[in-house]
């Protein structure tokens, strides 16, 4: 019940009451009446709409870098979810904002706890499975199982850039540059944005994979370092030798 008993949920009460109680105001009721009927109100229709508001303010938190206030709104509407479906949603989303910190461990515990026999559609599953291949190849673990994970992905959204991806990682993080190159060049061609999954992640690892092959790895490698943050970091210990 941390969902319903915090502090978003304690301000859309107030306002629920407020307005409530103002209309029944305006309509003639005296105060003590209307403070009732908002009251009433109130507690009917809030615990349904904090909850339509919560699952929004997750993604207003993380656009506006609050993400310690968004992770805790996350885990207490996971811990809260009142069936397997709800508590599936809860998690995928936990771990979409635990990625936002790169924390690839705990994004993974909570994907690989998600119920995928109650996951209805091709696009949810490819989300799903997806992260999971993503999380496991920057974690270095279980290389083959996230491969076979980024191809479900790709073969149940195979118009999803980012999947492509995803499978071009856990190929380059087995040493098979060659194959990862053309999925990760894909990607990029497909959709150029440098902030997709990180800042100039997907740059770097064109890079790295270039590198791998003897290749010039510009001007990924630059595009990398452009777009700064921790894979720039990445892009520039390929050293200039990489990048000629």
């Amino acid at each position: 019940m941390a969902r319903y008993f915090n502090l978003e949920s304690g301000l859309l009460l107030v306002v629920l009451l407020a307005v409530a109680a103002g209309v029944a105001v305006a309509l003639g009721l005296d105060w003590p009446k209307a403070l009732a009927l908002g009251l009433a109100v109130a507690m009917l229709t809030g615990f349904p709409l904090a909850a339509a508001l919560q699952d929004k303010l997750l993604e207003v938190y993380a656009k506006r870098g609050k993400l310690d206030r968004a992770l805790d709104l996350a885990i207490a509407i996971r811990n809260s979810a009142p069936n397997g479906r709800l508590r599936n949603r809860a998690q995928v989303d936990l771990a979409l904002l635990q990625l936002l910190r790169r924390d690839y461990e705990h994004a993974l515990a909570n994907l690989s706890a998600v119920k995928q026999a109650l996951v209805s559609s091709d696009p949810a599953r490819a989300v799903v499975r997806g992260h999971m291949a993503y999380c496991l190849a920057h974690l270095s673990r279980e290389l083959p199982r996230a491969e076979e994970l980024a191809r479900d992905a790709v073969k149940a959204a195979p118009d999803e850039p980012i999947f492509a991806y995803f499978l071009g990682l856990t190929l380059l993080q087995q040493g098979r540059a060659a194959e990862a190159e053309p999925l990760i060049a894909e990607s990029l061609e497909k959709n150029p944005d440098a902030a997709e999954p990180f800042p100039g992640e997907r740059h770097w690892a064109l890079a790295r994979a270039r590198a791998e092959l003897g290749q010039d790895a510009e001007p990924a490698r630059s595009q990398a370092i452009a777009a700064g943050g921790h894979f720039a970091e990445q892009a520039r210990s390929l050293g200039a030798s990489a990048a000629s």
